[in-house]
């Protein structure tokens, strides 16, 4: 590896990955190194999608861990800040959540703006379009 670069990218998650590939592609190609602390996931249980959700908050590969200063009005407690540790950054740990709206939500969208389209009976025809390109080989009855 060479010892000097034109540019140091610091941080291999979304935006400096686009960064360091940008600046790579320029006419002037310049050298750039891109740093992350991370690995890269190749582990293909680290990357099943009905696994990362609990993966994200606990798995040291995954998240590191940072927590936020003490909350005053939260009784002095600390939250709990899940960042993407890895090459993607936060990327890699995105998860995908499909959950159905309440049908009164919907029915009092209509009744505020006065547009019965918003209704879950108008709204129920677009809902079923959907429903056959959700995965649900992952899913419980329950949630099926």
């Amino acid at each position: 590896m060479a010892e000097t670069f034109d540019f140091i990218v610091v941080g291999g998650g979304t935006a400096g990955c686009l960064i360091a590939e940008k600046l790579a592609s320029t006419t002037t190609k310049p050298s750039v190194a891109l740093f992350e602390a991370g690995d890269r996931q190749e582990s293909d249980s680290l990357r099943q999608t009905y696994h990362r959700f609990a993966l994200a908050l606990t798995h040291p590969e995954l998240n590191y861990g940072s927590k936020s200063t003490p909350q005053a009005h939260y009784g002095g407690r600390q939250i709990d800040m899940i960042r993407g540790k890895g090459l993607g950054g936060s990327s890699q740990i995105n998860f995908q959540v499909w959950s159905l709206g309440a049908r009164g939500e919907f029915d009092a969208w209509a009744e505020r703006t006065k547009a019965q389209e918003w209704g879950f009976k108008s709204i129920l025809a677009s809902i079923k379009k959907v429903l056959p390109s959700v995965d649900r080989s992952n899913m419980t009855k329950a949630e099926i």
